[in-house]
């Protein structure tokens, strides 16, 4: 037994050390493929803080946080924020996760395993093997990454709003959940009427009443936000 255990130790000893992805380490490179099957690199963001959630469609706490990450880069972008978030399949086949994305209107950047025609064409990474290099130990899992590329959070398991507000305090990013009239709006985002976004080719979404939201609403410029589910033709 102790000649075995000398042998498995001195096997794990020769194997390459996993590269870095705790707290105050760069994050691991990669290249994987984006929703068009082109490249989708790690360094294609450089200097810009970013926000990395590894996720899958059989994940029910994944799916249920997508929206909040949806919001925030809503918000984000709205704020002049420079900051990313990115979602990252979890090794499901590219066709699946992406068309589970269209169909719950997840707009946002999107990492997924590239085909064997795609790592061999642009020298891409395995989905796999990127999940390994990063330690994900549950689902879902988030990392926040500084624009100098340094992880400075880990989140495993679902994130609230406010959580997410305050772990992107690590990478010096401020999110604010509440858009006044002096906020810049981006030309998508029309304005949140009790916690939905409402956008401006999808104005059906908002619910049936502003509320106290309409006075603000009509501020923006966004009074035809405020009609109800089905209103607008």
């Amino acid at each position: 037994m102790l000649i075995l255990w000398l042998s498995v130790l001195a096997l794990l000893t020769t194997l390459p050390a996993a590269r870095a992805q705790h707290v105050g380490d760069p994050a691991p490179a990669f290249a994987l493929a984006d929703v068009h099957g082109q490249p989708l690199r790690l360094s294609d963001f450089a200097g810009r803080p970013l926000v990395i959630n590894v996720w899958a469609t059989w994940c029910p706490p994944c799916r249920e946080e997508l929206p909040i990450f949806m919001h925030a880069q809503e918000r984000l972008t709205a704020q002049g924020d420079d900051a990313l978030i990115m979602l990252l399949n979890n090794n499901e086949a590219a066709g699946t996760a992406a068309a589970f994305l269209e169909q719950e209107q997840i707009q946002l950047i999107a990492a997924f395993d590239p085909s064997r025609q795609q790592r061999d064409s642009f020298d891409l990474d395995r989905a796999s093997d990127v999940i390994r290099d990063y330690r994900v130990r549950g689902m879902p899992t988030t990392f926040f990454i500084d624009a100098t590329g340094i992880i400075q959070a880990i989140k495993v398991g679902a994130v609230t709003s406010s959580e997410l507000a305050e772990l992107l305090t690590t990478i010096d990013v401020t999110y604010n959940a509440n858009l006044r009239s002096s906020t810049p709006i981006s030309q998508t985002v029309l304005g949140d009427i009790h916690g939905q976004i409402v956008l401006r080719d999808r104005p059906t979404q908002a619910v049936a009443s502003c509320g106290d939201r309409c006075p603000e609403l009509h501020e923006l410029g966004l009074a035809e936000a405020a009609q109800p589910i089905g209103a607008a033709q």
